[in-house]
């Protein structure tokens, strides 16, 4: 039910019925061809499995400023700091006395103090008390000490003082540069240190180069009287002018609001907001100055609401660790996360909760007893990201894809002796990867490898080099895990709880992604999947998705009878999205932008908007809520529109006065024209996101139209190759003559040296194999070498002219086809555009995507996962902030009333998913049973063995020279797989590899079943028991005998 293939077929589905080739001849049989390849597996339930680049950036690990702001929430909650006495000492005010130093040094400055009617307030600190300190003056002495100006504290003082000094000379040059310029980068902003007080050294030095702040007395009054007065205003770009405006509103100082009044004009003040989310979106979500300003500066920190989830989760987490130590369990407790998308509920569970999970099994500990945390993730990308990030506080594990790894910190290490490599790991579950044991026996092999498989390391001068500590696999505080993996681990929680003593709590992430498109249950296994845990009927379980409401669960006939507590939530967003269409055409300027009420009438557009959230509000852009408040007579203010928080309830406020409006309003809503908003040209450079629920193959050669990577262009760049290689080899001659002339070592380096790198060049161009061509497109780029030539592009079984596209355009995909995925991955792909199939999205959280493209050719998606799509664009928060959606002109459908939700196809979904139920953990009657069963199994195989010894005899050929048969129960477990693998002729050699046990729990059937009763008979073993590693060494070397005598010279099993 779960999909799994069994590997005894030894071929994918994808494998055995090729996909047709999309031909460029034709459109009509390209889609055709496309919807087959798409067919094989919609939404799985199981990741791709790791991949090299995955191991590496797990074995480099994550660092995340927004994973320092929970470390330092968790931190200050538990520390408890005893009240001292206050500093007198203040560097806010060793900042104001260099402020009020540097304006008084310079006349410009204190002439444009003392017009905008401004004056510092007197205060005792001053520069010359920090830096001409007269220890022999009483005066000097009694004021330090009032101010706690300290030996160490004037020590600190004249270092600020220096920074302030540098400070204000970084920001008159930037000033100077400012002035007159037309056009700037955000980045020139970001790359200027400031604090307050040289924020407002630099607004006064602007206002020192306009007309009534530079000018002189005189010029003030002769303009005046000529009837031209003189302004402040200052030609600068636009950015800066309203990054000075927006970090003046913020700050509120007595000198903030005197330089304001002068800044801005009434008017410009009451238009002010029109005007910033016309020309200046971005400043509403990240103004560089205001925040580069404020008390905190750049420090990422906790939102209060993000503050109280961890409050919550710590909460359930306590809760659950009670309940097990009574051993007494409530009615199943389900808490619910549906805040928006990128607002950190994924973080913030992951470290949060893991960390609460790992203090409770301090006391857990003594009683034999875990917590252990299921993290069920949606994508590969996801499970590395998070898993990577969780592993820097506690014990992590990973099942995704049938495989159990141990993050590295976790791990046993040892040291090498290698001074450039002290120390490595033991990676001991590569040996599991593929030995077909259940998930709990895997875990015990991991629990007990330092009693059954650990091997003694001793240096030359006999110490153990295994390092003290760390000899031995720590258990998990967290699995992260895909669908699948989590499944099989909670349905066999009992064994778990019975052998380990552990207790699982399941943390959901996106539990109804892709619910609310238009799979069948069997075409999406993920949700299958998913909805099989969710009714499990857990004690305690964490869910969490931007696409559900609270209304909508409570209403649920699968979440209305759960026990749910929700998160509480902020309406916000990272970004808007300004949507547009295709009209067909091909040009990539035809295109309309449009709003979610493009596709409503008036008559739909009440209930329509009382179906949205903050969701879909993203899609309402300052455009379209600017022409809709003129209609209103609705006034946006700055402090409507000061935050994304404050944008959001806005819109909010907005679509509430449109359901009182009359019908002819609701109409011309509907019916506005976004003409004047033209589409964005792309840019190469940013990245754009392409999601597609048709075929990813179509979708490729779509993007590359008639810039694709052929045969020829392959053939031309290994001509290339050639006259590259002689060209070099020419100049490095040429190079040898003038060095031997002018007596003189050359740049390239000694004789020897060229020689002999004239001599690899040489080679290299008879070497076809080893040479390695560079390609690019558009898309990305790749590196092959000349073998991957002659094995994938030349011959009767090379890739088609689409295939070989395709693979070749630098996606990093996966087609779920081996003939397409082995040699993509072995071309080495690196995109620069993103292309996914829309069920892969959610790993997707690039923040360098700046636009999306979703085309829905199978009509497929739902409102909740366009919503989705548009949330994978603009996560930062920080730069363009108003990105770019291109969609199908059918999904705008999607914001009318009455598009299916996911919660209330969640509820069709479990009428027909089958109700999943934990196993039931053995009995000490089953393990009596087993036991006896175990000695017969014993004694059979004597017989067995005996009747091998008379079956076959150590002779090559039969006489006559025919060749001897193998015996048919081996035979019969053999397939394609067995017959190319390689075995040494001395076992023993494979020792290592084997040590762990000599029996594989196979879910083979048929011919495989007959293969795994055939060894087990051989090893005199049941395949579920586990033996120490010494009994194994002997099972091995009684098979390896076995086997000798029973198979003919020259075969190969594996």
């Amino acid at each position: 039910e779960m999909a799994t293939k069994s590997k005894d077929s030894g071929k994918s589905d994808s494998q055995q019925t090729k996909p047709a080739p999309i031909s460029d001849e034709s459109k009509a049989a390209a889609g055709a061809a496309g919807k087959q390849i798409n067919r094989a597996n919609l939404v799985g339930d199981r990741h791709k499995t790791l991949s090299k680049k995955d191991y590496e950036a797990m074995e480099r690990g994550i660092e995340s400023a927004f994973a320092r702001a929970i470390q330092e929430f968790l931190a200050e909650d538990s520390r408890k700091r005893p009240e001292g006495k206050k500093d007198k000492f203040s560097e806010k005010d060793v900042g104001v006395a260099a402020l009020r130093h540097a304006v008084g040094e310079n006349p410009a400055l204190g002439q444009v103090l003392s017009r905008i009617n401004f004056s510092f307030p007197k205060t005792p600190l001053s520069v010359g008390l920090i830096k001409q300190y007269n220890r022999n003056d009483k005066a000097h002495q009694r004021v330090a000490k009032k101010l706690g100006l300290n030996a160490v504290n004037r020590v600190r003082a004249s270092a600020i003082l220096d920074v302030m000094n540098t400070k204000f000379t970084a920001v008159t040059e930037f000033v100077d540069k400012m002035v007159d310029r037309k056009e700037m980068l955000k980045d020139e902003i970001s790359g200027l240190s400031l604090c307050e007080e040289s924020f407002y050294f630099m607004m006064l030095y602007l206002f020192s180069k306009s007309e009534k702040g530079g000018f002189s007395e005189d010029k003030l009054k002769k303009r005046e009287a000529a009837g031209r007065p003189c302004t402040w205003e200052v030609n600068i770009p636009k950015v800066l002018y309203f990054e000075c405006c927006l970090a003046l509103l913020h700050v509120s100082t007595p000198l903030s609001k005197a330089l304001l009044e002068c800044w801005m004009t009434v008017n410009e003040q009451v238009q002010f907001a029109e005007d910033l989310l016309l020309q200046y979106p971005d400043g509403v979500f990240y103004p560089i100055i205001t925040k580069t300003i404020s008390p905190k500066g750049n420090v990422v920190s906790l939102r209060s609401e993000q503050k109280v989830w961890v409050k919550q989760i710590e909460k359930y987490v306590n809760s659950y660790c009670g309940d097990i130590l009574s051993g007494k369990f409530k009615s199943p407790q389900v808490f619910v996360n549906s805040a928006t998308m990128g607002a950190g509920k994924t973080s913030v569970c992951a470290l949060a909760s893991t960390q609460f999970v790992d203090k409770v099994n301090a006391k857990l500990g003594p009683k034999k007893k875990r917590l252990v945390q299921i993290f069920v993730v949606p994508s590969k990308e996801v499970l590395v990201s998070f898993g990577t990030l969780a592993a820097n506080y506690v014990s992590t594990w990973l099942y995704q894809a049938g495989r159990l790894e141990v993050m590295h910190k976790y791990s046993p290490e040892y040291n090498t002796g290698i001074r450039k490599y002290p120390r490595a790991i033991e990676r001991w579950t590569k040996y599991l990867r593929d030995s077909g044991l259940p998930v709990a026996e895997q875990v015990h092999n991991l629990l007990n490898w330092h009693l059954l498989h650990k091997k003694e390391r001793r240096d030359k001068r006999g110490r153990d080099m295994w390092v003290h500590g760390k000899d031995r696999y720590q258990p998990p505080s967290v699995i992260f895990c895909d669908p699948s993996g989590a499944f099989e681990l909670l349905e066999n929680e009992e064994e778990f709880k019975q052998r380990f003593g552990w207790h699982f709590l399941p943390v959901i992430d996106e539990f109804v992604a892709t619910a609310d498109c238009k799979f069948t249950l069997e075409e999406n296994q993920y949700i299958r999947t998913l909805n099989r845990i969710i009714t499990m009927g857990c004690p305690y379980m964490f869910l969490m998705s931007a696409s559900v409401k609270e209304q909508q669960m409570r209403q649920s006939s699968m979440f209305g009878p759960m026990n749910l507590e929700f998160a509480p939530t902020v309406a916000s967003t990272n970004s808007l999205t300004q949507m547009f269409v295709d009209n067909g055409s091909g040009r990539e300027d035809d295109k309309s932008a449009v709003h979610p009420f493009s596709a409503l009438t008036a008559n739909n557009i009440d209930a329509s908007i009382a179906s949205w959230d903050e969701t879909q509000h993203r899609c309402i852009t300052p455009t379209i809520l600017i022409k809709i408040c003129k209609k209103l007579g609705f006034t946006l203010e700055w402090e409507r529109v000061r935050s994304p928080q404050k944008y959001m309830k806005t819109v909010q406020d907005v679509l509430d006065l449109i359901k009182g409006c009359p019908m002819e309003v609701k109409q011309w809503i509907c019916n506005i024209n976004l003409s004047d908003v033209a589409v964005q040209t792309m840019d190469k450079r940013a990245k754009t996101l392409t999601l597609t629920s048709g075929s990813l193959m179509y979708e490729i050669l779509g993007m590359l139209g008639e810039k694709r990577i052929t045969i020829d262009t392959i053939k031309q760049e290994q001509k290339d190759y050639v006259i590259h290689a002689n060209k070099e080899i020419a100049k490095l001659e040429k190079e040898i003559e003038l060095a031997k002339r002018d007596k003189e070592r050359s740049r390239e380096g000694s004789a020897d040296e060229i020689k002999a790198r004239i001599e690899f060049l040489k080679n290299s161009k008879t070497m076809v194999e080893e040479q390695i061509y560079y390609l690019s497109t558009d898309i990305g780029s790749v590196s092959i070498s000349g073998k991957w030539v002659r094995d994938y592009a030349e011959g009767h079984d090379a890739l088609t002219p689409d295939e070989l596209a395709a693979v070749l355009s630098g996606a990093e995909v996966f087609f779920d086809d081996p003939r397409l995925d082995e040699p993509l991955r072995r071309a080495n792909p690196k995109q620069v555009q993103i292309i996914d199939t829309i069920s892969s999205m959610y790993g997707r959280n690039d923040p360098r995507v700046q636009n999306v493209v979703v085309h829905d050719s199978e009509h497929r998606i739902g409102l909740d996962t366009l919503a989705q799509a548009f949330a994978r664009a603009g996560r930062s928060g920080v730069k363009n902030c108003v990105v770019m959606a291109i969609i199908d002109p059918h999904l705008l459908e999607c914001f009318r009333a009455g598009s299916a939700s996911s919660v209330s196809k969640m509820d069709i979904y479990i009428k027909d998913t089958p109700k999943a139920e934990r196993k039931r953990a053995p009995k000490q009657e089953d393990t009596k049973e087993e036991a006896a069963a175990e000695t017969d199994t014993s004694a059979g195989a004597k017989d067995d063995n005996k009747a091998a010894d008379s079956a076959t005899k150590p002779a090559d050929t039969k006489e006559g020279g025919e060749e001897e048969e193998v015996p048919d129960d081996w035979a019969a477990g053999l397939d394609g797989e067995d017959e190319e693998a390689e075995v040494p002729d001395d076992w023993a050699a494979e020792e290592e590899d084997s040590s762990f046990t000599s029996h594989h729990h196979h879910s083979h059937q048929g011919a495989g079943e007959d293969r795994l009763t055939v060894v087990a008979s051989l090893l005199g073993l049941r395949h579920r028991s586990i033996y120490s590693a010494r009994w194994c060494k002997k099972a091995m070397d009684g098979l390896a005998r076995a086997l000798r005598r029973a198979l003919v010279a020259g075969e190969r099993l594996e």
